[in-house]
């Protein structure tokens, strides 16, 4: 593209060329033939005719002379010689490459899904896991993008761009789509009906109410409810916002307040969980009051609704066509809108009715966990999950604000479209392969004609052509019988002038001063003789009739020599120089620019004229000077023949190479053996590609300016008494998203890595974008695991429950979890006895030196080996050691343990275990009413410290906004453990909230059973899932057992490590605002990028080079072969100039010129062999009998030497 570019400014520049060397000639035949026209129109005074020289002047001087002339014919010639060379300038920025936007039409796309549903006989809605719900938490609080083909309230089917294109293009077609919406109305309810429901809890009450409206009744929705055995999270609470979203079937036969679902086979759940049912969301918040906390009472002494609001909604979905536009269809980012023309209305896919995504939001959010609710946690009753979201989306308020019935149907409804949306896309599209049109748009280099360029060039083009126009009827023509220019037509002119003859005579060495005072005292007119040769003549008319042609005083001595400006020693010393120069600063600019990455700043609107104009200006001017180099030349080449004598006519006389085209001028040159005016010729057809050159010499690109940058921190880490057993403020959740869905890491965090905050001076820069990275080395903190290993043999069964039916809940000595019998399995207890001497700083108990250690797991009771495992958080006590899995502390659901927080000691013991591994039954023998059970098993098990370390580390952040441009390197070499506040480096965080709310995006993502049996099988919690199913997760065989215990031990090292910089930055940073100044500062480097620069293009730069060191040796040769100097001492370009050094030459005279012979021209002269049998020269002649004391003269004549 690049050159193409190059080429079509070649095109343009050339063309350029053409029309400046072809008005050239226009331009030289006005000025030449201008005298002759006055003299056809005269008398005229001597000024405009005789002395008049429009050749030799520099272009400012012959324009203002011909102006005072009213010459009008030069004066549009010259002007449009000045627009064609400013056209030539602002042609150098006309055509620029630039990144441009492309759309073109493509039946290529491919859709990669279509909307089907494989299996429609079972509810959709009920496979759905926590994804749809994670996908919503993350996209809207967490910067994760929409997954590829949705957006906030619409889904369609992926698509692939053409293989012709490249991955960053856009795309437009329309598409079918899935748009969801939900229609609320607000309940006529206001308070409620407190019941007891012991299905839900045995000694709670529950406030339930009837939703009663024309289309949809339903009978006890539960709107509220008591604390769960007495239990207040808040102490002191007085009042509880609660929530609740609820999915319930319109006008069925159920009472939710009397009823309850047994199992999933009972009619009851056909009858509630049925999609096919018009399935409804009810939201609802109330306003508790009750009476303070009295460890006496299993209930509050009063409890009642101060205030209610419910909603009721209808979800829907329908398939419309939409316009589908991505900025990239490769990175998730497409939006679609509905399109105008689409009239389908309720149009829902075979097999998805709409109570089946109902039922899947409900079910989504129930799966997942975001935490036990923060503020609104007062009672037993957890904020769920919906109501979660509804609050971070109305910037993370309280529940309460819910109560506002216009807000609660707005957030809710935001909150079901954007997690429906996910749900649809899981369980509506299937792969397929298909084809469709649309169109694609991408960014490719194109070339763009600019503005400024153009409206100056169309302006200077306007004008020149009506200069042509005008030309046309001012041009001088047929003023004179040839062209002339060259000595032989002066010299017939003379000779059939001879009064003209004798008014000259004696001026061959005169200054051009001396000339106009013996001129100004005529007018001249140009005449036709008649008679048998009709001659033309030029007569001059004294303006004295006293004056006489004959009698004039002596000026028989050269008192200056004439040279032009051109052909000046300094002159021709700046045209040497000057390309050197350039040459140099070239080089200079190209090292800089290498360098520097440019050489000069550029904002946008400066840069064509920094980049194209100006150094066309300057290059221009160079080709100028040699222009004037080759007219000087072209000039002085037959006077300088003459002047070294005995010149045959051709390369002398007969010459006139003034204003003649460069192709025919360097044939002669040559041809002559004038190489001094070849070599100038050269000089100057290069210096006319200079501007063609130089136009792709610079270009603007964006660079990044790197500078020192100082940071603040402004906050500090405290590892103490934080409590991550209840709650982690979302920390799983982040977490969960991160290993399951590759969410980018959140601010300040990355991997196992996690940052103070810093703050940083503003960041501006005149021409920088709003992006800066800055390299810094800072502090980061991290935790990871310090673990040991039990051998399996040390872990016995010393536990067990083999009951295989009964409904009765039991929770066993050590467990973490009631007990209910499962027919095929036996509940396992596996002891291990833990010496305080060996894992502890300080014993746990002064009455004991050992604890015993429970951990229980479903094993098949048939000999079948399944996977077993878990992690926990071991707590140490005065009564032992407690560490079965993840602890539940809702106190609605969980055994009652840990509802206000697990402690873990604080003796310096292991806190965290993770236990994985395979369990079988091998016998089983029955001895009187006792059953002996017989169990082989293979566990590798680890008990971890937890340590925190502070790591120097080298960061690159994009500022303002913090984001890291690549991954951080930490320093090992710089690592150090970081102390408790009792000067212990093992730190005891009661990770509980993660065990319980890490979870993955699928409904039932399971492991396989050993040796690829049931998976049913297996006993193993979410942590030992994430082992396996995480982003970086591990083949099972090399993670089970002791053998791979290593393994197992790195494994969980990683996810714990991912899981604390995340808990870390949420939940143990310490504001110190006011404490700024006690804080480090940082210096880094900031690279600003964006900053437009010039950058000069090596390859121009080559080429610019040569051309000017070829200019530069023209220009040398020229001087050095050409002779200047006392050749004339005058000017020769106007008539008078060259007819002085004629006037008395035998060669201008009738004797040697028959008549006539001034209507020939020089081809016609030489066909007649007029002056080819002579040799001239340029000298001073003796006259008057060749007396040297007779007069001189100083001319041209023939040498008869």
């Amino acid at each position: 593209m690049v050159s193409v570019c190059n080429r079509n400014r070649t095109i343009t520049h050339g063309m350029l060329v053409v029309v400046g060397t072809l008005w050239k000639q226009v331009d030289h035949y006005n000025k030449i033939l201008m005298p002759w026209k006055e003299l056809q129109e005269g008398p005229v005074s001597a000024e405009k005719t005789m002395l008049l020289d429009y050749i030799s002047p520099i272009l400012p001087t012959a324009l203002l002379r011909a102006f005072r002339n009213r010459h009008w014919a030069v004066v549009l010639s010259i002007v449009g010689h000045l627009l064609i060379l400013a056209t030539t300038v602002f042609s150098t920025g006309l055509l620029i490459l630039e990144p441009t936007t492309v759309t073109e039409k493509s039946g290529n796309f491919s859709i990669k899904q279509i909307f089907h549903v494989n299996d429609p006989e079972n509810d959709q809605g009920l496979k759905l896991g926590p994804a749809p719900a994670q996908l919503y938490y993350g996209i809207n609080f967490q910067g994760l993008q929409y997954p590829e083909g949705t957006s906030e309230d619409a889904v369609i089917p992926i698509f692939a761009a053409p293989d012709s294109y490249d991955d960053q293009v856009n795309y437009t077609l329309t598409t079918e789509g899935m748009k969801v919406d939900m229609d609320c109305q607000l309940l006529d309810i206001s308070n409620g009906t407190q019941k007891n429901l012991p299905w839900y809890s045995v000694l709670g009450s529950f406030f339930v109410a009837n939703v009663t409206t024309p289309d949809c009744n339903i009978t006890g929705i539960m709107i509220g409810a008591s604390p769960d055995h007495g239990y207040y999270h808040v102490k002191n609470a007085t009042q509880n916002y609660q929530g609740f979203f609820q999915v319930y079937p319109c006008n069925v036969d159920y009472d939710f307040s009397a009823e309850y679902i047994r199992d999933v086979d009972s009619p009851e759940y056909r009858k509630v969980y049925n999609d096919t049912a018009d399935q409804r969301v009810v939201l609802s918040v109330v306003d508790l009051r009750f009476a303070e906390y009295n460890a006496s009472w299993t209930q509050p002494r009063y409890i009642y609704v101060h205030e209610a609001k419910a909603a009721l909604c209808k979800p829907s979905y329908n398939i419309q066509n939409f316009q589908v536009r991505s900025s990239s269809v490769f990175d998730g980012s497409s939006q679609v809108v509905l399109s105008t023309a689409d009239t389908t209305k309720n149009k829902l896919l075979e097999g998805l009715p709409l109570g089946s995504v109902a039922l899947g939001v409900q079910r989504s959010t129930q799966m997942f966990y975001l935490g036990s609710g923060g503020q609104d946690y007062v009672l037993s009753q957890q904020v769920p999950t919906f109501f979660q979201l509804m609050s971070l989306k109305n910037g993370n308020s309280s529940i309460g604000a819910f109560l506002d019935p216009d807000l609660l149907m707005e957030t809710g409804q935001q909150v079901w479209k954007g997690i429906a949306t996910q749900s649809l896309r899981q369980i509506a599209l299937t792969p397929a392969e298909k084809q469709v049109q649309g169109h694609v748009t991408f960014t490719e280099d194109r070339l763009h004609v600019k503005a400024v360029s153009t409206g100056f060039m169309c302006g200077f083009l306007s004008l020149l052509t009506l200069i042509s126009f005008g030309l046309i009827f001012v041009r001088p023509h047929s003023v004179t019988p040839r062209e002339p220019g060259s000595i032989t037509a002066t010299a017939t002119m003379l000779a059939a002038s001879p009064i003209l003859q004798r008014a000259l005579a004696q001026l061959g060495a005169s200054r051009l001063s001396q000339i106009r005072r013996r001129l100004e005292a005529y007018t001249f007119r140009s005449a036709i003789t008649s008679g048998q040769h009709p001659g033309f003549t030029v007569e001059p008319i004294s303006l004295n009739k006293e004056n006489s042609f004959e009698h004039h005083e002596s000026l028989d001595q050269v008192t200056s020599w004439w040279r032009p400006l051109s052909a000046k020693s300094w002159f021709l010393g700046s045209a040497i120089a000057l390309p050197l120069a350039l040459i140099a600063a070239l080089e200079i600019i190209q090292h800089f620019s290498d360098k520097n990455k440019g050489f000069v700043n550029a904002g946008p609107s400066n840069t064509i004229v920094f980049a194209t104009y100006i150094p066309a200006a300057v290059f221009l001017g160079v080709a100028s000077m040699y222009s004037a180099l080759e007219l000087t030349a072209a000039i002085f080449a037959p006077f300088d023949a003459l002047r070294r004598g005995k010149a045959k006519a051709g390369r002398s006389v007969h010459l006139n190479l003034v204003g003649k085209l460069l192709p025919f001028a360097a044939f002669q040159s040559l041809r002559t053996r004038h190489f001094a005016l070849f070599i100038a010729l050269m000089g100057n057809f290069i210096g006319g590609f200079l501007t063609i050159v130089v136009s792709g010499l610079y270009s603007a690109v964006d660079v990044t300016q790197v500078r020192d940058f100082n940071l603040q921190q402004t906050d500090t880490f405290d590892f103490n008494n934080v409590d991550l057993s209840l709650d982690d403020n979302r920390a799983s959740a982040v977490d969960s998203l991160i290993e399951y869905l590759s969410l980018q890491y959140p601010q300040w965090t990355f991997e196992d890595l996690v940052f103070n905050h810093f703050k940083a001076p503003p960041v501006s820069s005149k021409n920088s974008s709003a992006v800066a990275p800055l390299n810094i080395q800072v502090p980061a903190t991290r935790a990871k695991l310090n673990c040991t290993s039990v051998p399996s043999e040390l872990r016995q069964v010393t536990a067990l429950e083999a009951a295989q039916s009964g409904g009765i809940i039991a929770s066993l000595p050590g467990s973490s979890q009631f007990f209910t019998p499962r027919p095929g399995f036996v509940y396992a207890g596996f002891n291990t006895t833990l010496k305080y001497d060996d894992w502890c700083e300080r014993p746990p108990s002064k009455n004991s030196t050992e604890a015993y250690w429970m951990q229980y797991f479903m094993i098949p009771n048939n000999t079948s080996p399944g996977y077993v495992g878990k992690a926990s958080v071991m707590q140490w006590s005065e009564q032992g050691v407690f560490g079965d899995g993840g602890l539940d502390t809702d106190p609605t659901s969980g055994t009652g343990l840990g509802v206000n927080g697990l402690n873990t000691g604080g003796f310096g013991c292991p806190t965290f275990a993770v236990t994985f591994g395979t369990a079988r039954v091998t016998d089983v023998e029955v001895i009187g009413n006792r059953t002996h059970w017989v169990f082989d098993h293979d566990f590798g098990t680890i008990l971890c410290y937890q340590n925190v370390e502070e790591v120097n580390t080298n960061a690159t952040w994009n500022l303002p906004q913090f984001d890291l441009a690549h991954a951080p390197q930490p320093i090992e070499s710089s690592a150090s453990l970081s102390k408790t506040s009792r000067g212990s480096e093992r730190f005891e965080f009661a990770i509980n909230a993660w065990l319980m709310g890490f979870s993955d995006t699928a409904f039932n993502m399971t492991l396989p059973g050993p040796d690829n049996s049931s998976a049913g099988y297996n006993d193993v919690d979410t942590f030992i899932n994430g082992l396996v199913n995480t982003k970086d997760g591990q083949p099972l065989e090399d993670l089970v057992g002791e053998k791979n215990v290593q393994n197992l031990t790195n494994m969980s090292n990683r996810l714990y490590r991912g899981y604390m910089a995340q808990a870390i930055s949420l939940n143990m940073r310490k504001n110190s605002t006011q404490d700024d100044a006690k804080l480090p500062p940082f210096k880094g480097d900031l690279a600003q990028p964006g900053l437009h620069r010039l950058k000069q293009n090596s390859a121009p730069k080559i080429a610019l080079q040569v051309m000017l060191a070829i200019m530069a040796f023209c220009a040398l040769g020229m001087a050095l072969l050409l002779r200047t100097r006392e050749v004339l001492p005058h000017n020769p370009c106007s008539i008078a100039g060259t007819a002085t050094l004629l006037a008395g030459a035998e060669m201008a005279t009738s004797r040697f010129i028959p008549p006539g012979s001034e209507w020939q021209d020089d081809r016609g002269l030489k066909h007649v062999g007029m002056f080819e049998s002579f040799a001239y020269t340029l000298t001073w002649w003796v006259e008057y009998g060749g007396d040297y004391a007779a007069k001189q003269r100083y001319g041209v004549d023939r040498d008869i030497g």
